[in-house]
């Protein structure tokens, strides 16, 4: 009965970050290119709003690349889940159940 609870607790925790990852790495692949788009037309427009246009887009692909090195971990060992499966059924290091 333990193990169920904590197999239960394991998939819990696992779900909560690979949604916290998906709508981080949704809403910057949204704002991106709006960020883009911005900074073009105030480079035509010879707005002095480029260089924070351009910090900001950083900042975001920074966001999204650490999102997803911290938040595809396994919940029970730690160990990164790897980037080339993208909804894991188990942990490819300890096997224990993720779904």
């Amino acid at each position: 009965m333990k193990k169920n609870i904590q197999e239960k607790e394991i998939i819990r925790k696992f779900q909560r970050a690979q949604t916290t990852n998906m709508v981080i790495t949704g809403v910057s692949l949204f704002i991106l290119p709006l960020l883009v788009i911005s900074g073009l037309l105030a480079e035509h427009n010879q707005l002095a709003i480029e260089k924070p246009l351009l910090y900001l887009c950083f900042a975001i692909i920074a966001i999204m690349f650490l999102s997803n090195i911290f938040l595809r971990r396994c919940p029970y060992c730690g160990m990164f889940m790897g980037k080339y499966r993208f909804f894991p059924s188990s942990c490819p290091n300890c096997g224990v159940k993720l779904k």
